[in-house]
Parts: structure tokens; C-alpha cells; sequence
């Protein structure tokens, strides 16, 4: 989602009206948020920033969006709980303190308010919604403002996740002596042994 004020037809539009004035970047995200709660489905709302989500949150309030942020790690617990059994749509996570170790299949969409140089940290972040046990289809909302230092970041992130697949492709290709196509790259000689055999 590229966000700007220079043309109409770039993704900055909200589609809908929205309560406060928050900011290009907070009111596209209000206005999906709204939309995703709408339909009861459930978001997390990620941002390395507790500036940033506290802007968030106070958007949320002043749209009537129920939510739930964890501000200490004590608390996440706590909230997650909130999260999963009420009629509780936004849970608000900071992606440095909260992006390990939890599974949030509830979800279904992951909003990324902006790009993450750390490319294992984004993936962390969007892997607590979409793993084993999800049984939905999962949406990653990202936003990124046109013409800033945000563009480079996440181009960054791109490649560095690009990087890190071709890494894993080529080590899995190493281990496999005798290639037999596909992405695992083939048998070992006593894999292909024992099939033989």
C-alpha cells in the first residue's frame, strides 16, 4: 500500500469516513482496520514504535473500534486472552517485544504500520497468524509512505528476504548429492539407496 497526497488513485484514499484528523498513513490503516472489524474478522496491528501505537490507539477510541494493546510484556498474556474470547476485533502489538512465540490464528489479517529492515522480525511478526493451525486465509497489510526513506527500507526488506530463500534453496541443494528436480533439490546416495533398494 503505497500512501501519498499526489494522486487519487495511489492507495493513500481512505474508504471511509473516519472520526480525527491522523495522519495519511493512521487513517488509510483506521479505515482497514474498520473494514476487516466490520466483517468480525480479527486484526493484529504491528509497529516497532509505542509513539506510533499509542497514536493508533487513541484513532481506534475515537472510532469506536473495540481493541486490546499489550504495553508490557506481563500483560500480553493477558490481553492475548482478551483477544481471543471477546468480541475484541484489534489486538496492538509492538513487533520488538511481541513478535515471538505466540500463535494468534484467531486472526486473519497482519497490518506492518511500516517497513522492518529486519526481515526475520517481519516474518516473526506475520508468523503468529499465519501457521500451523490456521485455518483461514491470511491477509498482510503494509504501509509504506511514497517518496520517504520508508520506499528503501522495504525494498531492502524484499531483497533480504529474497536472499535468505535462494540461502535456503542452495543449502538444502548442497545436502542433496543426486538431484532429482523440484524445490528440495533431490537424494542424498543413501536416500536414493534405500528407494532403490
Amino acid at each position: 500500500m503505497i500512501a501519498s497526497d499526489k494522486r487519487r488513485d495511489d492507495g493513500s484514499r481512505s474508504n471511509r469516513k473516519v472520526v480525527g484528523s491522523w495522519g495519511t498513513k493512521v487513517t488509510r490503516l483506521l479505515s482497514d482496520v474498520m473494514d476487516v472489524s466490520d466483517r468480525a474478522e480479527k486484526s493484529i496491528v504491528f509497529s516497532q514504535w509505542e509513539d506510533m501505537l499509542d497514536v493508533v490507539e487513541e484513532a481506534l477510541k475515537a472510532n469506536g473500534v473495540e481493541y486490546v494493546r499489550a504495553k508490557t510484556l506481563r500483560k500480553i498474556g493477558e490481553c492475548v486472552k482478551v483477544f481471543r474470547s471477546s468480541q475484541c476485533t484489534v489486538l496492538l502489538l509492538n513487533v520488538k517485544n511481541s513478535a515471538e512465540g505466540l500463535t494468534l490464528v484467531e486472526a486473519t489479517h497482519v497490518f506492518m504500520i511500516e517497513p522492518l529492515l529486519n526481515c526475520g522480525l517481519d516474518s516473526q511478526a506475520i508468523n503468529r497468524v499465519h501457521r500451523i493451525g490456521q485455518r483461514s486465509k491470511t491477509y498482510v497489510h503494509r504501509y509504506v509512505v511514497e517518496g520517504t526513506i520508508e520506499e528503501k527500507i522495504d525494498r531492502m526488506r524484499m531483497e533480504s528476504q529474497d536472499d535468505e530463500l535462494e540461502d535456503a534453496l542452495h543449502e538444502s541443494r548442497k545436502k542433496h548429492e543426486v538431484s532429482a528436480g523440484g524445490i528440495d533439490g533431490g537424494f542424498s546416495h543413501e536416500q536414493l539407496q534405500d528407494i532403490l533398494h
